[in-house]
């Protein structure tokens, strides 16, 4: 995918809730278009409460979803500048922006001004990642039934809007 170099930075994002460390589930649904709707379960506001699930919206250049999991996280090359378990990260002078970058110098109409804006983030699960380079991200906590999640998230991901 990409490999890093002395550049890349892990941030972790506080804003965004963390997933829930047993099982957090996580579930992706995607389009050529770019748009991306990523759920999992995460901790509830308060004990009385069932789990929520977090669902965020964003807009990928491209995405993975898979592993190493949290037993095998010490092999991602970015787990050496602070990538942990159960969290969200957000990667400052991302190699992989950068190689995506110089990959698209063939293309007749690029613009290195178009990857300036991007940001590269990491959801660590249980069981896998996902990891991102997007233009924007947004969350909401959802409490529906774990049955409708997916038509939520098909929903949310036809009503985001086509990036330009």
């Amino acid at each position: 995918m990409y490999d890093i170099d002395d550049k890349d930075r892990v941030l972790e994002r506080q804003d965004i809730p963390p997933s829930d460390s047993g099982a957090p589930m996580p579930v992706l649904c995607a389009d050529e278009d770019r748009r991306c709707v990523l759920a999992y379960y995460c901790p509830p506001h308060d004990v009385v409460d069932a789990l929520d699930h977090v669902i965020v919206t964003l807009h990928a250049i491209a995405h993975y979803f898979g592993g190493p999991n949290d037993e095998a996280l010490n092999e991602h090359p970015l787990y050496a500048r602070g990538l942990r378990s159960y969290g969200i990260f957000e990667i400052e002078n991302s190699s992989w922006i950068r190689t995506l970058e110089v990959r698209n110098r063939v293309h007749p109409h690029h613009d290195p001004q178009r990857f300036r804006h991007l940001k590269h983030f990491v959801f660590t699960f249980h069981d896998s990642l996902f990891e991102a380079i997007l233009s924007d991200v947004h969350w909401t906590r959802w409490g529906g039934d774990r049955k409708d999640l997916f038509p939520e998230m098909t929903r949310r991901l036809l009503d985001l809007p086509r990036p330009s």
